[in-house]
């Protein structure tokens, strides 16, 4: 048996181990609450979701590659204004602010 066979014998009897615990049993991690915010992020953060699916149909490209919902939280934060403070948010990559940044910038020029 090679080695990749042994790591792979490994690999699944750990996955078994895993699934034969009772769900109870098996770690759960604390959700936080989101920290409060300027009242109109949670517009700001809609506001671009629906963007984000109609890109989506429009580009082909999946809604949480186009635009992780992470990022879209921390653009509804930031609320940039140009495509240059757009692209400084973490998460957001240059080929996104080319393909959607006129858009997003325009949506949230329209909201609250």
């Amino acid at each position: 048996m090679g080695r990749g066979d042994q790591w792979i014998e490994k690999c699944i009897k750990a996955i078994a181990l895993g699934l034969s615990r009772p769900k109870e049993k098996m770690p759960s991690y604390p959700k936080k609450k989101a920290p409060e915010g300027h009242p109109a992020i949670p517009e700001r953060v809609n506001a671009l979701k629906s963007l984000r699916d109609s890109l989506s149909q429009k580009t082909g490209i999946e809604p949480g590659f186009l635009m992780s919902n992470a990022t879209i939280s921390a653009i509804a934060s930031a609320r940039p204004s140009c495509k240059e403070e757009l692209l400084r948010i973490n998460g957001t990559r240059l080929w996104q602010v080319e393909l959607i940044g006129n858009d997003v910038i325009a949506v949230l020029q329209m909201s609250a």
